[in-house]
């Protein structure tokens, strides 16, 4: 009768059933992908005061069989207590990279090597994507990891590189103004926001540029095939695996 109803009666409250969606949606489709049959098993905090239930907190764990194939979730907290939702072996369930950094914004410039820099007026290859959007505008990172350098970048105006894992970095160039409070060696997660759209630099008018680089190479980030998913430390992998074998059947 509908993931929520039939979680409802089975005494599974809206808002776990909500992080259950939010978690697995990378790879099912809840639209159209499921089924009468499908099966949900979730472990998940209850509150209580006296004796009394009062609510419900984090989903903990979860497997969702999905026309015969099983999806398992364990959720993990890093050291700084940023919780995240991992797999069994200890790879991320979300996209390692979302393609654009700032909501709703319109591609202004592609990608292009070959391109005419309308401020230098000669060929400057365009090692990436501008996007369009008005002064102040939040700017978002694109996967988890940790700050490289802040600051101002000659034409780049100032800058924000961040290092991710297995050899990807990303670059946010011509901000107005950083995230109060980052500094070098920070970690960040996905979509957390690190500073604002500006003009700064050698920018025709307020704009993000924004440059994924692969292997010390840059690479289209609107185009590029992007890794499914990101995997934990060695260190953390260990810390996960004493913490999840409860979990994991």
């Amino acid at each position: 009768n509908g993931l929520f109803f039939d979680g409802k009666r089975a005494g599974v409250a809206h808002s776990v059933m909500k992080q259950v969606v939010k978690v697995f949606d990378w790879d099912i489709d809840f639209s159209h992908d499921v089924r009468v049959g499908d099966k949900v098993t979730a472990i998940f905090e209850e509150l209580y005061h006296d004796g009394d239930k009062v609510g419900n907190q984090h989903l903990l764990a979860a497997e969702f069989i999905n026309k015969g194939k099983a999806f398992r979730t364990i959720r993990y907290a890093y050291k700084d207590g940023k919780a995240d939702y991992f797999t069994p072996q200890g790879r991320e369930m979300k996209k390692a990279f979302i393609r654009t950094p700032i909501e709703h914004a319109r591609v202004s410039s592609h990608f292009n090597p070959r391109r005419f820099h309308p401020k230098l007026h000669k060929i400057v290859a365009h090692k990436g994507t501008d996007f369009s959007a008005r002064r102040g505008t939040p700017i978002m990172a694109t996967g988890n990891g940790v700050i490289e350098s802040i600051g101002r970048k000659g034409g780049y105006g100032k800058t924000i590189v961040i290092r991710h894992r297995e050899g990807y970095k990303t670059t946010y160039a011509h901000m107005s103004k950083y995230k109060s409070g980052l500094k070098v060696g920070q970690k960040v997660y996905q979509t957390d926001v690190i500073g604002y759209v500006g003009s700064t630099g050698l920018a025709t008018g307020p704009h993000l540029h924004y440059e994924l680089h692969r292997a010390k190479k840059p690479v289209d980030p609107m185009r590029v095939k992007l890794p499914n998913s990101m995997s934990l430390s060695k260190k953390e992998l260990k810390d996960f695996r004493t913490k999840a074998v409860g979990f994991v059947r």
